[in-house]
């Protein structure tokens, strides 16, 4: 076990680890984050130069709510994730059966771009529902723009001339509860 952390330029690290088994942790245990600011990590091999990396995606659970029965299927739950980013993985539990209050994808999100808040569905009768998603491990991010890496405080569009006193796009709503073990019944 172990690791070691080189700086190789101004908000550019290098982590060595010494173990495959922590690689892997640490790739798909993420998104992680160092004082609510979210680390964008990649995995490089021995001829990548680390300065030559485009850091601009990151890893994240998005709980997808509101999906109707007849909507309820990994290829649909695809499609939904490739409308956020890309799709990496599907959570095996989705449908094990059990009822479900919402579905889980890990996708990987393009940081410099805003966050997608939901999206509409057509229903065969030519209905149309509202979904709406919600990232677990969520870290900082502007409620003005919708961008990662910066509050509604420090956001660009203040400058250009955003009213402070309207409404903004984005909220907490986004964040994901935390998730906490339920306790079961025993004695007292």
């Amino acid at each position: 076990m172990g690791m070691n952390i080189d700086e190789l330029a101004t908000r550019r690290y290098l982590f060595k680890f010494y173990h495959e088994a922590d690689i892997s942790r640490i790739i798909n245990d993420g998104p992680w984050t160092f004082d609510k600011s979210l680390l964008l990590l990649k995995r490089l091999s021995d001829t990548e130069d680390p300065l030559d990396i485009d850091l601009n995606t990151a890893e994240f659970w998005v709980q997808v709510h509101g999906l109707p029965p007849g909507f309820r299927s990994e290829a649909v739950l695809r499609g939904v994730g490739d409308f956020i980013g890309v799709v990496y993985h599907c959570d095996e539990r989705n449908f094990d059966g059990s009822t479900r209050s919402f579905f889980r994808i890990r996708i990987t999100i393009d940081v410099t771009k805003p966050l997608k808040k939901g999206m509409r569905l057509k229903k065969e009768d030519g209905d149309w529902i509202q979904i709406e998603f919600r990232y677990e491990r969520l870290p900082t991010f502007c409620f003005i723009c919708g961008l990662l890496g910066h509050s509604d405080k420090f956001c660009n569009r203040r400058v250009q001339g955003w009213d402070p006193l309207s409404e903004k796009t984005y909220g907490s709503e986004l964040r994901a509860g935390f998730r906490r073990n339920i306790p079961t019944g025993g004695n007292r």
